[in-house]
């Protein structure tokens, strides 16, 4: 008697399980790393000077939530590495920091899940080597961007981005004579991973 409510214990877990489905991993938000390269436009300076920009490598992470499907809210940091300026009437190079809250729109189905959305934040933007005084110099000011990209699941919590950004800002330099605008064109590559 002992041994026949073993086996149908035992029957009865794998017969429960097999009938239950297993509950599907749903996630609530990600973090996420990248990296990539950056196509900066023309800096145009003031009096209506443009003076052009060599690309240069860009870095950053992120960490973001499903706030109502498909709706993401992502808070998000990246730093783009010293840009050169091609005539470096004003300064060596130009780099920035910068700190974007997100809202992004993304098709939740399927293994692919392309998305796109728009951010605003500040940007600390810093010239080198000044050539007035051979200084350097800071300015912080607001920032936007626009976003598309594709998400590929990999594993059941990890995927791999591949996203486009569009960044822009508009910096003052020495004493807030020099306005600027600072666009640039950021391709990226990296991981998110779901929790």
């Amino acid at each position: 008697m002992r041994k026949f409510l073993i086996v149908t214990a035992v029957a009865s877990c794998f017969l429960f399980a097999s009938v239950c489905p297993a509950q599907e991993f749903v996630p609530k938000g990600y973090f996420g790393i990248f990296g990539g390269y950056s196509f900066p436009e023309d800096i145009e300076l003031e009096s209506d000077r443009e003076v052009g920009l060599d690309g240069n490598w860009v870095a950053g992470a992120k960490i973001g939530g499903f706030i109502a499907r498909p709706l993401i809210l992502e808070l998000e940091y990246y730093h783009l590495g010293d840009m050169d300026l091609d005539r470096q009437i004003l300064a060596d190079s130009v780099r920035v920091d910068s700190v974007f809250l997100n809202l992004l729109l993304r098709y939740p189905e399927g293994r692919f899940h392309p998305f796109v959305g728009a951010g605003a934040g500040w940007a600390w933007t810093h010239l080198n080597n000044l050539r007035i005084g051979a200084i350097d110099d800071d300015d912080n000011n607001w920032a936007v961007q626009a976003l598309a990209g594709v998400e590929i699941d990999i594993s059941a919590n990890t995927t791999l981005v591949f996203q486009y950004r569009y960044f822009y800002t508009e910096p003052s330099f020495i004493n807030d004579d020099h306005e600027s605008k600072v666009k640039s064109h950021l391709v990226t590559v990296g991981f998110n991973f779901l929790f």
